[in-house]
């Protein structure tokens, strides 16, 4: 009896922490949302360029080409091949990019692992969340495809935002699982990227399941997505009652909650090996990747940073596309630095403004990427103080 009351006292803690980290999961999915495009110039546009250009590519081919007629859903009703292609594609790139990510979840904050006091829990959380960033931006796209082919939002349509839930749930279950078994084994990403391409394909998204036996339509909608897809299709056209097809409902939610209880029950078997095995890692990554001297705390070779001084910020724009080259002026805050810096050795770096001090101290501590250049740090590294924090700017150090 004891055991039983356990169980569900942690279950209820457990959803009542992830209640009260709302605001930071909230936080870190922005911050994980902007910083996959940080440094490009379109910045969060690359994360809806390449669905757009696949619906698009999808839509020339089989509508244009190979002209596919219309697609008849639940009641016979034939829906334009275009919409039928995007109601299907918008829910599949919402799970690929939080399957994709959320698979990353750990070994991507790698750092947050091996802090005892912070929440890991939460960081399967933060991938999905920041997926649904773009998702919600398709979806927008959907509707107006939809007003285009003459499918207004009508009363239907509040049913989308009822199955992204269900993708979100069904996601962060498998993400739970993918994020706690990569850490050990690391050929997992690869083998999901191989099923993802699989699946899109097993998935009635291009191709209609009503065009299938019977036999072939009940093997192909034992996945679970197949229910999710349909149900974007009908929010949109408005087919079926509001409330249809409980049974099948009822076969997605117990698949769910049975993938998130085993998910959780592995991730938190694993957990406590999480921290030590990312550790060894990161230690043999960095054996590998550079040859240092157990000797050495710091050692850099042969240190180049680069900038490129644009007379305008236009001039950047059409560097970036290619339209105009070499318009900028090459400065090298760095030219060909080599330094060795032992283990309890204490040292100060001293210049004139724009000697290239703090650009070096970026550079050792991870801030910035070198333009040429090997930097290897034995052990660990971090920036305690940011430029000119409680300095006076007219002092050049010397």
């Amino acid at each position: 009896m004891s055991k039983k009351t356990t169980s569900k006292d942690n279950t209820v803690r457990s959803a009542e922490n992830k209640i009260k980290n709302r605001s930071l999961i909230w936080s870190l999915a922005k911050n994980d949302f902007k910083k996959r495009y940080a440094g490009s110039y379109l910045g969060a546009i690359w994360a809806m360029v390449q669905p757009v250009v696949t619906v698009v590519m999808y839509y020339i081919v089989f509508d244009k080409i190979f002209q596919t007629k219309a697609q008849a859903m639940a009641g016979d009703m034939p829906i334009p091949y275009v919409l039928f292609l995007t109601a299907g594609l918008v829910p599949w790139f919402y799970f690929s990019e939080s399957l994709t990510h959320g698979t990353q979840a750990l070994t991507e904050y790698s750092y947050l692992v091996k802090k005892v006091v912070f929440n890991i829990d939460i960081l399967p959380i933060i991938k999905v969340v920041a997926a649904t960033f773009i998702h919600l931006f398709f979806l927008l796209v959907l509707l107006v495809i939809g007003c285009i082919y003459h499918y207004y939002p009508t009363f239907y349509t509040i049913k989308l935002l009822y199955y992204s839930f269900c993708m979100f749930m069904l996601s962060l279950a498998l993400c739970y699982t993918t994020s706690a078994v990569v850490v050990f084994f690391r050929d997992l990403s690869q083998i999901i990227a191989i099923l993802l391409q699989i699946g899109m394909w097993a998935t009635p998204i291009l191709w209609n399941v009503n065009n299938i036996g019977k036999t072939a339509r009940f093997i192909v909608r034992l996945n679970p997505i197949c229910y999710i897809v349909e149900g974007y299709r009908k929010s949109l056209c408005g087919t079926g009652a509001f409330i249809d097809d409980i049974g099948y409902a009822v076969y997605f939610w117990c698949f769910t909650i049975a993938f998130m209880v085993i998910g959780r029950l592995i991730f938190k078997k694993l957990k406590v090996h999480f921290a030590d095995v990312l550790k060894e890692m990161s230690q043999e990554e960095k054996k590998t990747s550079t040859e240092y001297s157990e000797d050495l705390a710091i050692s850099v070779k042969g240190l180049k940073k680069m900038y490129k001084l644009y007379n305008k910020p236009s001039d950047r724009l059409l560097d970036a596309f290619g339209l105009k080259k070499h318009n900028y002026k090459e400065h090298y805050a760095l030219n060909g630095v080599d330094i060795d810096i032992k283990k309890g050795e204490t040292i100060g770096i001293i210049g004139t403004n724009g000697s290239g001090k703090s650009t070096m101290l970026k550079i050792i501590t991870g801030v910035l990427n070198p333009t040429e250049g090997i930097v290897s740090v034995n052990g660990r590294i971090s920036a305690l103080l940011e430029l000119g924090a409680g300095f006076n700017m007219e002092y050049n150090g010397l």
